[in-house]
């Protein structure tokens, strides 16, 4: 039976394609999780929902170390922004305590009972979770919820702790600021945070992000990606910026921190902070070092497809492939005539699937390959373009 296979840059088809949700489980325990491929999410609701496992294959990305005197400091979760509203530490009813709710649909929906702030500040978190096979990712929103009897200004807040060491970057709009930022070196408008390097300040770091992600790659060539919607640093002092950063000086672990935008919330509305959540193992031909082009490279592919091609003149022309009974095969077009090319593969969660040496109008064969999204990286000794590639059998 013949049959034919097209790859298409993924801005061509991401209008057709759908999302694939992935349904959550409940354990014995009562905690929630995805598998999304090689991709474990766990969220325990009998503690303040808090995310409590976040796995490549047997890799566990999150800090989950218990200390004497930081024994809750551990996994990802949220609070209300700014700290100065309430204070420390975190109200247990919303950082320790059970969220009532459970699975609805493809989505975990879990919430928090009413917490007090200063000023006679009432609210309480809800906490939604999803993810998506489509591209390996996890969602979650954070929504607080405001219980007082008028309006209320603040944000959401979401921290993750990871252990220390590797590689934090961002794009920033600005400078770093705080006691931590002598830690960072600014390079083009992206932050980089060599913690192996600098891993004797400690403290915090505020910045204004921009283009909605932040990335960290541990010592183990983990790189998680956060996405989300750019938000302004509008709070009313130096007290929080939209990307935070914070070391322990016991050395333990370190926090990722984003802010939703600061902002007069009217009684029993709320404040959302929405993240997509990346999990990949970053390919060995990509350097861990600070201004590594190839690097931003990798993740503006995971997160912006449309755009991620480098000299984006390929970007604007799809790549075809065919087969016949014997054989698939790809074929390159938009390629520069006569120039040699090597030619990468990878699958979702960063593994190498295919590597070859091309040039324009050449074919490599995909028989071994399965249905689904990979990331490309087509380079020369002048050029280097990313991004997405889908694969259909029709």
């Amino acid at each position: 039976m013949r049959t034919a296979i097209l790859l298409i840059l993924l801005f061509l088809l991401l209008p057709l394609q759908a999302q694939q949700p992935i349904s959550p489980q409940k354990d014995v325990n009562g905690n929630f999780s995805f598998q999304v491929g090689d991709v474990y999410f766990q969220v325990n609701p009998k503690h303040g929902a808090r995310i409590d496992s976040y796995k490549l294959k047997e890799f566990e990305f999150l800090y989950l170390e218990k200390h004497s005197g930081i024994e809750d400091m551990v996994g990802s979760t949220a609070w209300i922004s700014p700290q100065t509203l309430w204070g420390w530490p975190p109200q247990a009813i919303i950082d320790t305590e059970p969220y009532s709710g459970g699975i609805s649909g493809n989505t975990v929906v879990l919430t928090s009972g009413t917490a007090s702030a200063n000023n006679s500040l009432k609210f309480q978190i809800r906490k939604t979770f999803s993810a998506d096979l489509q591209d390996s990712s996890v969602s979650i929103k954070y929504t607080i919820i405001n219980k007082s009897s008028d309006s209320r200004s603040f944000a959401s807040w979401e921290i993750m702790r990871v252990p220390t060491g590797g590689l934090s970057f961002f794009p920033i709009n600005g400078t770093v600021s705080g006691k931590l930022e002598p830690a960072f070196v600014v390079q083009e408008g992206i932050a980089w945070w060599d913690y192996d390097s600098t891993k004797n300040i400690f403290e915090k770091a505020f910045a204004d992000g921009k283009d909605g992600w932040l990335a960290h790659v541990d010592n183990r060539r983990i790189i998680h990606i956060k996405k989300f919607v750019d938000s302004p640093s509008n709070f009313p002092s130096n007290s929080e910026k939209e990307i935070e950063f914070w070391a322990n000086d016991k050395r333990y672990y370190n926090e990722i921190e984003k802010h939703s935008e600061y902002k007069s919330i009217p009684a029993n509305d709320s404040a959302t902070l929405s993240v997509t959540w990346f999990l990949r193992k970053l390919p060995e031909t990509i350097s861990v070092s600070k201004g590594n082009p190839d690097l931003l490279d990798y993740v503006s592919g995971i997160v912006n497809p449309i755009q991620s091609s480098v000299n984006s003149d390929l970007s604007r022309k799809p790549l075809f492939a065919y087969s016949n009974s014997a054989a698939a095969e790809i074929k390159f077009t938009g390629l520069e005539e006569g120039i040699q090319y090597n030619f990468f593969l990878y699958n979702v969660i960063g593994e190498k699937v295919l590597e070859k040496e091309v040039l324009s109008g050449e074919t490599v064969l995909t028989h071994s390959l399965k249905n689904g999204v990979y990331i490309y990286r087509i380079q020369s000794h002048e050029k280097i373009y990313t991004g997405k590639i889908s694969l259909r059998t029709f």
